[in-house]
């Protein structure tokens, strides 16, 4: 990591965090969960909740809008 961006990280994190949780929120409502053969594929491999889990196949990661974040995910 460019030590420019490391000393940024305390600013940055929120932000990052508050787009990773909004991004968490759609993906949750929007998401579909898993079907019978990946949920017990899940379970074997220790997911303890794999009810919980949704899928939302995207084309692709959608960028952060904020335009700094944007920028660094570039």
């Amino acid at each position: 990591m460019m030590p420019a961006l490391l000393d940024q990280l305390p600013v940055l994190l929120p932000r990052v965090l508050a787009w990773a949780n909004a991004q968490a929120a759609h993906i949750a409502r929007q998401g579909v969960p898993l079907n019978a053969p990946s949920l017990t594929l899940a379970r074997r491999v220790g997911v303890v909740h794999p009810e919980r889990i949704r899928i939302l196949v995207v084309p692709a990661v959608p960028a952060p809008e904020d335009p700094e974040l944007r920028q660094i995910a570039m």
